[in-house]
């Protein structure tokens, strides 16, 4: 290791037990419950539910405690129909030996509304303002009308697969199937989800034009989730285990994605994974013959709670993106704290090691083959 570097990776090991409580995919793990319980859109991330913003994060996540009889400062509703809320998260990114290695970034501007139409139905608008954001707005009609909760979705959506985690540069969101760039981009067609006992389905087909709003083609894309949860089992354990799909175009110019995604939460420990291949074959471009390209992607982490909104976290990233040619691969350890002074305020730092296995694919894609570190600053105020 380049000996610049190891100074600052172990001052970020030594502050690992000084804290993250608002990565959404870990709040579930801990509660044990399904994403819809904090968020409208019921496979999880965008505007919070009532439940989650007046209650869950100030009485039991947030530093600043709340008791449950105090009456909640700030309602986002407008009148009973109409529910308004926001992200922003801004990044200092920093990495040395790079003329733009010090940057702030405006990693998400979202603003979100809700119009309640009647009890079961709703309409829903997410704005995206920070990075892609051309690519990233959501915009549908919701209906919970199908039995076991069910509900059918129809408009512009992110599809569900795997974890949403607010991690916009984890390997599994920044290198896989609906990117690049992040946040991750939308797609216009139909949802539908179900929930019977402990059981998560969730199917969708939709146009698979990312980076178009109309589709340029013939072919569909469908991609499905599901998963299996369990709450206080041996010991107080929650978990998770589920595994998700996605198929876009023909069997001769198509891509095949999918992998296995779990967590586990046993008193203060909380673990994250997701691990996915993607498939794809590439028609002959002029003389170029027929080819095809397969990639692996991992992302994990591991947190402790210290003390409420308090935690510590560690996590590991893998990524190579032409597995069946051998033309390299990075990996990317983290550590860092991540603290909820306030409902309405996180606060993250994290250190990066980015480790690459030297080959063609990695230096053009990432433009170095060298070890490297990044450090990240976030602030998140959330409405």
């Amino acid at each position: 290791m380049n000996p610049r570097l190891l100074r600052p990776t172990l001052v970020a090991v030594a502050f690992l037990f000084a804290c993250p409580a608002q990565a959404t995919p870990r709040l579930s793990s801990i509660v044990g419950q399904n994403c819809n319980l904090c968020h409208l859109n019921p496979t999880g991330g965008g505007l919070r539910s009532l439940y989650a913003s007046q209650y869950l994060l100030p009485t039991r996540f947030a530093m600043a405690s709340r008791s449950e009889e105090e009456k909640p400062p700030v309602n986002p509703q407008i009148g009973d129909d109409v529910t308004v809320g926001a992200d922003l998260r801004v990044f200092h990114l920093a990495e040395e030996d790079r003329e733009a290695g010090g940057n702030f970034v405006t990693m998400q501007g979202s603003l979100y509304v809700a119009f309640q139409l009647d009890p079961k139905f709703s309409l829903y608008l997410h704005e995206e303002l920070g990075q892609g954001n051309a690519l990233a707005y959501e915009i549908f009609g919701l209906g919970y009308v199908l039995p076991w909760n069910g509900y059918l979705k129809a408009g512009k959506f992110v599809p569900s697969f795997g974890w949403k985690v607010p991690d916009h540069r984890a390997f599994t969101r920044r290198e896989f199937v609906f990117l690049p760039p992040f946040p991750p981009h939308s797609d216009t067609g139909l949802e539908l989800g179900l929930s019977p006992g402990p059981f998560t389905l969730e199917a969708s087909i939709t146009n698979g034009e990312f980076r178009s709003p109309r589709d340029t083609d013939r072919d569909f894309a469908y991609t499905a989730r599901g998963s299996f949860r369990v709450t206080d089992w041996v010991g107080g354990l929650n978990a998770v285990a589920g595994a998700s799909y996605h198929q876009r175009g023909e069997k001769r110019d198509g891509l095949w994605a999918g992998g296995p995604f779990a967590s586990t939460t046993w008193k203060r420990l909380t673990w994250l994974g997701e691990f996915d291949w993607s498939h794809a074959e590439i028609p002959p471009a002029g003389e170029a013959p027929r080819s095809n390209s397969t990639s692996v992607t991992l992302s994990q982490e591991l947190s402790l709670r210290v003390i409420r909104g308090f935690d510590a976290v560690v996590s590991h990233d893998f990524f190579d993106p032409t597995k069946n040619r051998r033309t390299g691969s990075v990996e990317r350890w983290g550590a860092g704290l991540d603290a909820l002074p306030f409902p309405f305020l996180g606060i993250q730092a994290m250190v990066y090691l980015f480790h690459p296995d030297d080959g063609p694919e990695i230096a053009d894609r990432f433009g170095y083959a060298d070890d490297r570190l990044q450090s990240a600053v976030q602030i998140h105020v959330l409405y």
